[in-house]
């Protein structure tokens, strides 16, 4: 059987109780065996003084590897109001002490890594993330997992359809960062989850216009937006710049 066929056709509270049960089993009572298979450890720093795959996802929103030590200083500059953390495990306490330090309210939420075809991540786990993202009272928002590429890529690919994004530039996107790891799972969650209500919410608050309105091609999204991976530019700066 292939992965695509074996798949829930959704994400939504229409879904059997049988594959929820399934999910809670494998997410929740079985998530050792889960983490056996993540052997992904946060990678070494590249020198730059941020996080490997630092980047805007649109104002007041951001994405990256996990952050550390030697990137505190740069990442001081940005104000972060909230930072998610997207994979299981002790926080590191030098972490701990600059969230508390800086006035960050930390969220960790668990999204399981699709390493298998028959373990993913719940609606209701992404929904949360996702609403947190979307309430710019949160702003600037960093998320990010390990490398900085599948779970956050996920949750990025997924933010981006529920702004209006077609799902070919949300796959081409997830696939920039993941390069040569890209993976058929997550690409096939990306397609396959639900996000009718949260699509609703986005319209609701602002989110599928101006900056976050689908690009005309990734390129342009990429290289030639006003916004960089090095700039902060504040929601209210970007309605400016929009207007």
């Amino acid at each position: 059987m292939s992965t695509t066929s074996r798949m829930p056709g959704s994400w939504s509270s229409s879904d059997t109780e049988d594959w929820n049960d399934a999910v809670f089993e494998e997410e929740v009572l079985s998530t050792s065996s889960t983490l056996a298979l993540d052997k992904s450890q946060p990678p070494t720093p590249d020198g730059t003084g941020l996080p490997v795959n630092f980047h805007l996802i649109g104002p007041g929103l951001f994405r990256s590897s996990y952050p550390l030590m030697n990137h505190f200083s740069i990442l001081e500059s940005y104000g972060f109001k909230t930072i998610i953390t997207l994979v299981p495990g002790d926080i590191l306490e030098e972490n701990r002490v600059f969230f508390k330090n800086h006035g960050i309210n930390h969220h960790q939420i668990h999204v399981v890594a699709n390493k298998v075809s028959d373990v993913y991540p719940s609606a209701e786990t992404i929904s949360s993330i996702i609403k947190i993202m979307m309430n710019r009272a949160n702003h600037p928002v960093l998320i990010h997992c390990n490398k900085g590429k599948h779970r956050t890529g996920c949750v990025a690919a997924i933010f981006r359809r529920c702004t209006g994004w077609p799902l070919e530039a949300c796959i081409e996107e997830y696939e920039k960062y993941a390069a040569l790891k890209a993976r058929d799972l997550d690409k096939a969650f990306i397609s396959r989850f639900d996000v009718k209500e949260l699509k609703a919410l986005a319209l609701q608050e602002g989110f599928v216009t101006g900056a976050f309105a689908p690009p005309h091609n990734l390129a342009d999204s990429s290289n030639a937006s006003a916004y960089t991976n090095n700039t902060f530019v504040s929601y209210e700066t970007s309605s400016t710049m929009n207007a």
